[in-house]
């Protein structure tokens, strides 16, 4: 009985671990286009949705300016991605080092540790049309 118990708590343990960044492998970046303006459509803080980041942004600009909202108030400074699918980003309120999960022409999935907490976050890219060109 007790063997079982300590069989069924193991089981348990290894069964529940954490789905960290650096379990799966890396996104290659081959072709990867950041550039524009990426918004918010899902959170998740430890695998569990959270709306803290509601209205959420990024912008990739030319020559490597960044700028968001993560932190609080806008913040520019500047961001670099490498062959191991990282974006880094510094001088901004909240620099952070976000892994590629999935891209593709209008979705963005990135994985960061801020404070101790792992993050998922699902962006769409904001695609201007011609009226709000024109407006």
């Amino acid at each position: 009985m007790r063997a079982s118990l300590i069989f069924s708590i193991l089981l348990l343990a290894f069964s529940c671990g954490d789905d960290k960044p650096q379990d799966n492998p890396p996104l290659p970046t081959d072709g990867l286009e950041l550039e524009g303006r990426w918004e918010l459509v899902e959170a998740r803080r430890n695998n569990r949705p959270t709306q803290t980041f509601d209205g959420l942004y990024f912008v990739f600009g030319p020559e490597n300016q960044f700028v968001t909202n993560l932190g609080g108030d806008e913040s520019t400074g500047k961001f670099a991605y490498d062959e191991r699918a990282e974006i880094v980003t510094t001088e901004v309120a909240l620099p952070a080092t976000y892994l590629i999960r999935e891209h593709n022409d209008g979705e963005l999935m990135l994985e960061t540790e801020l404070e101790g907490f792992a993050f998922k976050f699902l962006l769409n890219r904001v695609v201007e049309t011609n009226e709000e060109v024109e407006s």
